[in-house]
């Protein structure tokens, strides 16, 4: 049985947060969000229902309304989202919304009850200083007055919680690796407790919490938690991001570390049945790794950019992504092609520059490997493609590109505004190189998929120094082997040199029509047996659709002889099927005998050999044989022969 499972992962360009506090021009404030919206309101999802809508998983969710800042709302509103699950196959979004029956959200809505500016036009409320504040606001802009809820105090304490430290101070997320946080008051057990780190999907501005599978261990003095990457839906739809560490306890009081947590990088997951796993790449094409294509509508000054930030990846963590044929699919699906595509006119967001889909697909429990991944582009936006410094008022598209590869290496987003991982870039700002921690965390990934076959799908095989290098052409280099001449059953081996690409070797009988040699795909190839004389040359790509050819290799295979004495100076045909041909250097009296590999007989005579003699062998069943000749001065030699 096989469990699917889609992620759409959306870098967010223009906003700090679903409600506004924005900093990019692009965005809208949120006094502009309220001059727009026809209905603002709060409300409780009470149902949800996913369901196919052509080739992607769509979830319906109800709002009975609550409060209403703007309109007079009081029916239940019937929402869609990109997202859910349909039986064993599953779309998760993220960043996105993921409704959950109880949760409140806050929405913004255009005078059909639609969401105004899709999944950006709603966020959980939770509670947050942020959260707190901008409702504060909107209560300021509509004249309305909603009540802020306030934390419980600690009533069934006589301590509130304290964070004394926690260990280590540098971690990754989604690794599965366990922070430990020291301290006093956390209460004996963790009941209704948990710990909250910054949201790196949001910049910081909110918190989010590790699922409860994560949680290791929890006492009045110690928790040990999982850093989380999950991304599960209301309080978790998060990454964990560099900031303060924030523990509450079952009382609902609160203790907030003195010292930010750094998380280096983050590692994307997949949450199934409320347990967090981690994605491994597969070889998807056959050649390692997986080939994208461009929808033809891709422009040439686009695609020199995402080559560019496509080889930075390639070279920096080895990750094998190549570039392949154009193709005529329109849109993102789960159709086995990687396609790379610009949008339709107002088909994203606005605030959304680009987003990767990757289909994942699981088999057993803890094996999730990337089916496939998609890539789309915001086409209503401003784009630099060049390489030279970024105009006011436009968005480096390198920047894009180099962000949204490093979700295709399944990375997530991380809390650092340098970072190409951050979550947001303004206009006028590049980030264009891989820092030391892009590296970390994509070699994290590249070493779990090169030695962890998921599902029986292959391991991806990665790049080296030599050959990842896409902006260099595609080159040959030069085929020699140990021995060109070997004898019946003999081998050898052929090295390849001074090439650029990934190698492929070829054979062939005749010296034309070369077929592919499974499985060859290093510098030395061992030939194994030869019974014939073959040809080789290695076919070698560079991670485009172009190919280059090394020389030919000629093994010449003649005959294995025993003794010193040569009485046959050529035999043909070998493989041979009724009659063996042999030419005699030496005429006269001799016996021959046919042996097998276990030295049994299957041919024994005495005969009278001239220049050219024709031994029938039809009688004898097909395998390997030794034909022995010896003269009447017992000098003797032998022939390795294969009978078809």
């Amino acid at each position: 049985m096989r469990l699917f499972l889609a992620l759409f992962i959306s870098i967010f360009f223009g906003f700090s947060n679903l409600f506004g506090q924005d900093c990019l021009s692009s965005y809208q404030s949120l006094e502009n969000r309220v001059e727009q919206s026809d209905n603002i309101l709060i409300g409780e999802i009470i149902n949800t229902n996913s369901f196919w809508k052509g080739q992607l998983i769509m979830t319906q969710f109800e709002v009975k309304p609550e409060f209403s800042f703007k309109g007079n709302e009081s029916n239940s509103i019937l929402l869609e989202v990109q997202g859910g699950q349909v039986g064993l196959e599953k779309l998760h979004v993220s960043p996105g919304f993921q409704p959950i029956i109880g949760e409140k959200v806050l929405l913004f809505l255009d005078g059909d009850n639609k969401l105004s500016n899709g999944f950006l036009s709603i966020n959980y409320i939770r509670d947050s200083e942020q959260a707190s504040n901008e409702l504060i606001q909107l209560n300021q802009l509509t004249g309305s007055n909603y009540s802020i809820a306030q934390k419980p105090s600690a009533t069934a304490k006589t301590a509130a919680p304290s964070i004394n430290s926690f260990s280590p101070i540098s971690v990754s997320a989604g690794t599965g690796q366990t922070l430990t946080i020291s301290g006093s008051g956390f209460g004996a057990s963790r009941g209704n407790g948990y710990v909250e780190f910054k949201n790196a999907n949001d910049g910081g501005n909110t918190w989010v919490r590790p699922l409860a599978a994560e949680y290791v261990s929890w006492s009045d003095s110690e928790i040990k938690v999982k850093v989380t990457a999950a991304s599960g839906g209301g309080a978790n739809n998060g990454t964990a991001g560099t900031g303060k560490i924030r523990v509450v306890d079952n009382s609902g009081s609160t203790a907030t570390s003195d010292n930010d947590l750094t998380v280096r990088f983050s590692r994307l997951n997949v949450v199934s049945d409320g347990e967090p796993f981690q994605t491994k790449h597969i070889n998807q094409n056959n050649n390692g790794g997986y080939t994208f294509v461009y929808h033809p509508s891709f422009p040439t000054d686009a695609k020199n950019a995402f080559e560019s930030k496509l080889n930075d990846w390639r070279c920096g963590v080895l990750v094998n992504f190549g570039i392949g044929q154009s193709t005529s699919t329109a849109k993102p699906a789960r159709d086995g092609e990687n396609i790379i595509r610009f949008s339709d006119a107002n088909e994203m967001p606005q605030g959304v520059l680009g987003v990767t889909y990757s289909w994942w697909a699981g088999c057993l429990t803890g094996q999730w490997f990337v089916e496939e991944i998609d890539m789309m582009y915001n086409v209503d936006r401003a784009f630099y493609f060049g390489e030279g410094a970024t105009p006011n008022g436009q968005y480096d598209f390198r920047t894009v590109v180099l962000h949204e590869i490093g979700h295709a290496v399944q990375l997530g987003h991380v809390i650092s505004s340098n970072e190409s991982m951050h979550f947001s870039v303004a206009p006028g700002q590049s980030k264009r190189s891989l820092s030391e921690r892009d590296k970390e965390g994509g070699e994290f990934v590249m070493n779990q998929s090169s030695t962890t076959n998921s599902c029986s799908q292959g391991t991806m095989t990665l790049l080296s120094a030599n050959n990842c290098n896409l902006g260099a052409a595609s080159q040959g280099g030069l085929a020699k082997a140990d021995k060109n001449s070997v004898t019946v059953g003999g081998s050898t081996t052929i090295r390849l040199s001074d090439f650029v690409g990934n190698i492929q070797w070829q054979q062939s009988g005749t010296g034309d029509n070369y077929s592919d040699i499974s499985g060859a795909v290093e510098q030395d190839y061992s030939t194994g047996a030869l019974f014939q004389t073959t040809w080789y040359r290695a076919k070698v790509k560079n991670g485009t659709s172009q190919e280059a050819f090394s020389n030919e290799v000629k093994v010449t295979v003649g005959l294995t002889s025993i003794g010193e004495k040569k009485f046959v100076s050529n035999i043909y045909p070998n493989p041979v099927n009724t009659t063996l041909n042999l030419e005699i250097s030496k005429p006269g009296g001799y016996q021959i005998t046919v042996t097998d590999i276990l030295g049994r007989t299957a041919l024994k005579a005495d005969v009278n050999l001239t220049t050219l003699y024709s031994l029938d062998v039809s009688n004898i069943s097909s395998g390997v044989y030794f034909l022995h000749l010896k003269n009447q001065e017992n000098e003797s030699q032998s022939i390795k022969i294969i009978k078809q």
